[in-house]
Parts: C-alpha cells; structure tokens; sequence
C-alpha cells in the first residue's frame, strides 16, 4: 500500500481473508469488523454486480430501456434520456441496495452515453439521485 501498487481496499480484503485462511483470526472476528451485516451485504452485491455486468446481460436490457424514440434508436434529447433512466433505476432501487446499482450502472450509462452522443455528466448525476429517491420510497431501499 506503501508504494500505490494497489488500492487500499484490495490490500485490506486481501490481508483479512489471508489471515482468516491461516486461522490467525476466526471467520467470526474477520467478519466482526463489519460493524454491521448491511455492509457485508453490500459487498456481496458488489460481487453479483460485478458478475452480471461481466456477462453483458443488463447492457442489452439498458438499451432496450434507453433506446429512445429519435433517429436510430436514440434520444430524442437529453431530458428524455434522463427520464428512461431514472424511473427503471427508481423502481430497482427500491428494493435493492443503491450503491450496488449506480457501481453496476455507471459503466453501462458511460458506455450508452458515448454511443448516443449524449453528455455523461448529464446522465450521472441524476443516476445517484434516482437511486436515492427510490431507497427512500420503502423500508427495503
């Protein structure tokens, strides 16, 4: 960590499952430093998210979803786009964690932005706000 060859939290992951491994610390104390079970949860979302967006699937579901009505399957403009969006990202955040979502839809959104000419700085932001408005509406989000 040192010497910036890798980030921090890989350091840290790596340090604690091989101290677990070598039973320098039991399963129960690594797993203690989590104050919380909502942060282990969080990071085994990270993984399944991780793992979904490796397969692709939810990229050919996002441009069904942001398609758009204008010429070749684009928006029509930018406040259309942002609209497709938000309400599918509102509803799935719901009733899943946040952070997983935005972290598994910032490349998919980079990606369709850069393809549609539509500025990402316009699609980010209101990205983590629809996350947000959607954790809000139920006890689950």
């Amino acid at each position: 960590m040192g010497f910036d060859l890798v980030g921090p939290d890989l350091v840290f992951a790596g340090m604690s499952a091989f101290l677990m491994a070598a039973g320098v610390i039991s399963v129960k104390e690594g797993a203690a430093g989590f104050s919380n079970t909502g942060v282990l949860t969080v990071l085994v979302l990270f993984v399944v998210a991780e793992g979904v967006s490796q397969t692709g699937a939810l990229d050919v579901l996002f441009r069904l979803v942001l398609g758009g009505r204008g010429k070749n399957g684009r928006p029509a403009n930018t406040q259309f786009a942002q609209m497709r969006l938000m309400v599918p990202v509102m509803v799935s955040s719901a009733f899943l964690n946040n952070t997983p979502i935005v972290a598994l839809l910032i490349p998919i959104v980079t990606a369709w932005s850069r393809r549609n000419g539509v500025p990402a700085k316009q699609l980010l932001i209101p990205l983590s706000f629809s996350t947000v408005f959607g954790g809000t509406c139920t006890l689950i989000g």
